[in-house]
């Protein structure tokens, strides 16, 4: 091979290599502001979005991972912008760290304006320990996002094709306690789950979810024992919907304004047939219905311009 014939495959491999590393969904964030003397050194790793994918304009999880070199007992605050009418959002979470132990924390946040980066800051009273400002990839923007728990944690996105929503495959762990960070979500893929990782507040936001308009997809082919999982189990005790015309693969399961959806047919499988992926197209890119707003919404939105209360 000459000179000149991979110079050019090997330039576009490094490209694409640093666009990866750069846009990669979890940010290992430097404090901006400078640290006063008898303050604790804080690091902290952000996420924002499941997979750190990021939808505008809906309530979306942000995760963070705080390690501080002392105890402290404050609270997270998260601010982002917005400009028509032009305010500042912030919302509050208090938060207990030990010294030299990792602290996730999951703040609901809004992303309105994606060109101002988002603030993050650690407050001890009224001390300010860390802020954090974090700029959103133009790459990770997304138009909605597929969660998926599987134990093959890869071939569905070769389903959505070039569609603006993206997969992000989650743990148990991942999963919100709040249904309302939910919103940027199209579907939920089930594949894998252990009851073991599953608290009844992620439980309760997952029925909420549902019930509000959302949509959750079971892969249960034969032998598979999932249904029989405790999480999942209040969602299949009603009389599912008459089988499709297309056939018995799907049985649905309504559930308030949503559905569950079990499938016998694998999405994960290489060797994918045309009937199995039209399947699959039709339930992960079908419209939700929309949501409907109720009280406990109330609780996570600022209730006057440029504050919240503490979640």
């Amino acid at each position: 091979m000459r000179h000149g014939q991979w110079v050019m495959p090997l330039f576009v491999y490094l490209l694409l290599v640093l666009c990866f590393v750069l846009a990669g969904p979890r940010t290992v964030a430097r404090a901006v502001a400078p640290r006063v003397s008898g303050t604790p050194n804080v690091t902290a790793d952000i996420q924002f979005g499941f997979g750190g994918h990021v939808v505008p304009d809906v309530w979306i999880p942000a995760f963070l991972i705080l390690r501080s070199d002392r105890a402290v007992t404050g609270t997270i605050e998260v601010m982002t912008v917005r400009t028509r009418p032009p305010a500042t959002e912030r919302v509050r979470v208090r938060v207990h760290l030990l010294a030299r132990t990792p602290h996730p924390v999951t703040v609901p946040v809004s992303i309105r304006e994606i060109h101002a980066p988002v603030a993050v800051r650690l407050l001890e009273g009224e001390t300010l320990l860390a802020e954090w400002r974090v700029r959103i990839p133009p790459i990770r923007l997304a138009e909605a996002v597929v969660l998926v728990l599987s134990d093959r944690p890869i071939g569905l996105g070769r389903i959505l094709g070039e569609s603006r929503t993206r997969v992000a495959y989650v743990t148990e762990e991942d999963l919100p306690t709040r249904w309302q960070m939910y919103e940027g979500v199209r579907a939920i893929v089930i594949r894998a789950l252990d009851d073991r990782r599953v608290v009844p507040t992620q439980v309760m936001a997952l029925a909420g979810w549902v019930a509000a308009g959302g949509r959750i997809a079971i892969v249960a082919p034969p032998p598979s024992d999932i249904l029989s999982r405790t999480t999942l189990r209040p969602f299949l005790d009603g009389r599912p919907l008459p089988p499709a015309p297309a056939g018995k693969a799907e049985q649905v399961y309504p559930w308030g304004r949503g559905q569950v959806t079990v499938v016998s047919l694998d999405p994960f499988r290489p060797d994918l047939e045309p009937e199995t992926a039209a399947i699959w197209t039709r339930l992960l890119t079908a419209a939700p219905a929309p949501p409907l707003v109720d009280r406990t919404l109330l609780e996570v939105l600022p209730g006057t311009l440029g504050a919240s209360p503490l979640v």
